[in-house]
Order: structure tokens, then sequence, then C-alpha cells
């Protein structure tokens, strides 16, 4: 429970050990411990995903983070496709990106390329 207290969010209902449900905003986000030979990335010593969380403000929320003693892994910064963001990471390796539009510049000025249509 101490990765919701440091990433801010309220746990809505516990389900044993194995889910967990959380109330965000109007919506819900539902995290579940794996069975079988699930390995968490601290364990196998890899990077296995990244969560993108939209917050309202990415710098008040590292601020309540790092006071909380979030493991962060990069300071808010603003980002060439528009947002600002910071990195943390969970007890159990999982990274976590936290971010808010500042911008909206086209995909060709941060180096992205548009999809052909049809």
């Amino acid at each position: 429970m101490r990765t919701v207290a440091l990433f801010s969010a309220v746990p809505a209902i516990v389900f044993a050990v194995a889910l967990v449900e959380y109330g965000v905003k109007d919506g819900v986000v539902m995290l579940g411990g794996p069975s079988g030979d699930y390995r968490n990335p601290l364990h196998c010593g890899c990077v296995t995903q990244m969560v993108v969380v939209s917050v309202d403000d990415a710098d008040a929320h590292y601020e309540r983070a790092r006071a909380a003693g979030a493991k962060i892994l990069a300071a808010p910064a603003d980002q060439p496709y528009g947002d600002r963001a910071y990195r943390a990471e969970d007890l159990e390796g999982h990274r976590w990106s936290f971010h808010h539009p500042i911008g909206t510049p086209a995909p060709e000025d941060w180096g992205a390329q548009r999809a052909a249509s049809g």
C-alpha cells in the first residue's frame, strides 16, 4: 500500500492482496497481481512497461511524491512533444510517468512522422 501513498492515488476497494481498484477522477484503474510464473521488474532485472498518468500539475504531484519518499527517476521537465513530465519507480520496479500538457507542437517539430492515411 505504500505505492498508493507515494503516488497520491486513493484505493477504493482492496480484494485480498491480488487486486486493487483505484478511483481516478471519473474513471477506475484496477491493478492485479498475476499468478503463475510472474516476476516483477526488480526480480527479473528489466523494465517491463511504463504506466503513463495524466495529472493536473506534474510539478505539484512530483513534490508530493518526492516528499513521501518515492523513487524519482527523472524530475519534472518540459518534453518536446508538448507535456511536462516526471518519472518514478514503484516498490516492485514498475515505471510510472506523470504528465500534464503544456502545448501542442506539430509532430514534425519534435521528430515524429505522420503515418500515411488511406
